[in-house]
This record gives structure tokens, sequence and C-alpha cells, in this order.
């Protein structure tokens, strides 16, 4: 392969989703006419994934690279791994349950116009071309009991202040990442994302979402997995009593009211 200058780094994990991240690769094969891609594919599942390099790579422009972990390794501390291989400008976190109608980085790079753009994201909806709750507001003890205990989802209400973003799709200046220190591994699943987002605002950083939608079909394990829930539930505790969310809700959030 004639090796070019690495544009955007994508970091994709698998844990048994490999038909998924082949139909990935394969959309990803087809937008990367124009820029040159890294997909980092990391196997985080014991189950044996045999991936068929000719059915991934079709493209020279899409460069693939596999990592195999000998223990399954948390959200935050997978895509840190993917980053120590990323000599782009640009680094992509991406589920693999995401599918693109169409190439959304030329929007999501375009929003790097000024050094305070730290993070981009796309709009995302679901099959049914419902728009998802991608943008958020502080998660809070009162915004969670409202979600779970009383069954209120959140509203797609684009006026409301965006304080952080899922981690289903997300774009940082690679330099932002690295001065983060990435993601915190601490948070083994969920709310990393939430972290994150609130330590990049707390640098002086900004995110903002680019003109661009993608379909996430997205399935919530947290009420139907016992090990989901208390990952969750762990992550909200580690979460409330941080210092990013302390410092963050006495900066931005009671600033407001």
């Amino acid at each position: 392969m004639d090796k070019q200058v690495v544009q955007l780094t994508i970091s994709v994990v698998s844990h048994g989703h490999k038909d998924a991240v082949i139909a990935l690769a394969k959309q990803l094969a087809n937008i990367s006419q124009n820029t040159h891609i890294r997909l980092i594919i990391t196997i985080n599942s014991l189950v044996i994934e045999d991936f068929d390099r000719t059915v991934l790579d079709p493209n020279p422009q899409l460069e693939i690279q596999f990592l195999k972990n000998s223990v399954p390794l948390g959200f935050g501390a997978n895509h840190n791994q993917a980053f120590e291989y990323c000599n782009s400008e640009y680094f992509c976190v991406l589920n693999p349950d995401i599918t693109l109608p169409n190439n959304p980085f030329i929007s999501l790079l375009n929003v790097f116009v000024t050094s305070v753009m730290g993070l981009a994201y796309p709009s995302q909806i679901n099959a049914h071309d419902t728009l998802l709750d991608f943008e958020r507001e502080l998660v809070s003890p009162t915004s969670v009991g409202k979600r779970y205990l009383l069954g209120k989802s959140y509203e797609s209400d684009r006026n409301k202040p965006v304080d952080w973003v899922n981690g289903a799709f997300m774009v940082f200046k690679s330099s932002v990442f690295r001065e983060l220190g990435g993601f915190d591994e601490r948070y083994f699943m969920y709310c990393e994302d939430v972290d994150i987002c609130l330590r990049l605002q707390l640098a002086g950083y900004k995110l903002m979402r680019a003109d661009a939608t993608v379909i996430h079909h997205t399935q919530r394990q947290t009420l139907k997995n016992p090990k989901h829930l208390a990952w969750h539930i762990r992550s909200l505790l580690r979460l409330w009593n941080s210092t990013p969310y302390k410092e963050y809700k006495r900066k931005f959030i009671d600033a407001r009211k």
C-alpha cells in the first residue's frame, strides 16, 4: 500500500459484532475516496472473530489495523488503547451499530475551524427516522430518576443547553484528546462519555454538532442486563462524586440559574 498521510483515525470495538463491523468497514471504504482513514478494530470478546481482510479492505484509502485483547477491557480503555496508534489530526470513536447514509466526515471535520473546537458529533436517528437523545443536559439524580423510575425519556430539544453527547460517535481533535489524557478508565462502562465532555469544556474547548446525520441502531442494556445495570449505577456514583462533575456544575450549571 502506498502510505499516505492519515487524516482520520477511527476506533471501533467489537464485542462479537463481526457482521456489524464488516458492514461499517464497507461503508467507510466507500466514503474514503478523498480521505485517507485508518480504521482500528479492537476485538474485545473472548469469542473468536475471524475477519476476512479481502472483504474488509477493498479500498487502499482505508487502512485497517486489528487489536486483540486477551482480557476484555472497558469502553474507555479500549479507545485509549487504539489512540496509541493514532498519528492523525483527528480521532474518531465510533460504535459498530452505526450506519452511515452518506459521508458525515466532511461536515464533522469542518467544525474544527478554530482552536477552541475540541469535539464534533453528528445528529443520530434510529431506523425509523426518529431523532435520538444523543445530546443532553448534565446528568443528575433527578434526571436519572425521571428516565428510569418514571419512564420519562430525555426530550430532543435543540433549544436546551448541551453539556455532553453520547459516545456512539465522537470526533476529537487528536491534540485535545491527548491533552485530556483520553477517557477516564475508572469508568468501565457508562458515563465515560459524560466525564470527557465535561473535562473538555472545563479545559476551555467546545463541542459542536455538525451538519451530518447517522443512524444508530441502539440497544439500551441497562434495564435488560443486571451486569450493565450494576456498571451504570457504579459509574453514576463515581461521576456525581468526581471533581470534574462538581467543577462543571459550579462553573456552568449554577451560572445558568
